[in-house]
């Protein structure tokens, strides 16, 4: 009944009105739709974190801090001001980083020496706060110390086919697991550039 007389009011409304308004509530629609979408595409990442998450679980005794999208635009975009990404690529061109070093990194024990060896190279602390980031969209980043980090390289490294990002801006470091072509870059910010992802 209530649809009726919202059609109701509808037809009594002059053409650019009533256009208005459809147009409107479509655009609400749309926005639920995407939200419901967008929340669904989370948990599917969430999902996928699972053995990350519970590895953290069990060492810390808390919850993991899962970032929200603003919390991994503000990561991915120090990581675009400081490091070289020319379009339109999304990758970094560790060859103009100065401070870079690259490792070989064909299997996950291999990988797991090469990111302790790049930590050591970029001069990384402890308790320096790191992002860790996916190349896939629809998984969530996490922040977390390094030394817990650290802790779970080889669980970190299970999410199979992802191209990992450990960033720093307290530290100033940033480091990428490539895992297509078995290799770990890593090297120190040398300034402001373009960013990846604008805020």
């Amino acid at each position: 009944m209530n649809e009726q007389k919202k059609a109701a009011n509808l037809r009594q409304l002059g053409p650019d009105e009533r256009r208005r308004r459809l147009e409107e509530g479509l655009s609400l629609k749309r926005a639920a739709r995407e939200q419901v979408d967008k929340e669904k595409k989370r948990q599917q990442g969430l999902e996928t974190l699972a053995p990350v998450l519970s590895a953290i679980r069990e060492r810390t005794g808390h919850d993991a801090t899962v970032l929200d999208d603003y919390a991994s635009r503000i990561a991915w975009t120090w990581i675009g001001r400081n490091f070289p990404f020319p379009p339109p690529s999304s990758t970094c061109a560790w060859t103009w980083v100065p401070s870079s070093r690259t490792i070989s990194a064909p299997d996950a024990e291999t990988t797991v020496h090469a990111l302790e060896e790049l930590f050591r190279h970029v001069g990384a602390q402890e308790d320096h706060e790191v992002f860790v980031l996916w190349h896939s969209t629809f998984l969530p980043g996490l922040l977390m110390p390094l030394a817990l980090c650290r802790s779970i390289l080889p669980v970190l490294l299970t999410i199979w086919g992802q191209e990992m990002h450990l960033a720093s801006p307290m530290g100033r470091w940033y480091i990428e697991f490539d895992p297509f072509f078995d290799e770990v870059h890593g090297g120190t910010a040398q300034g402001e550039g373009s960013a990846l992802y604008e805020l």
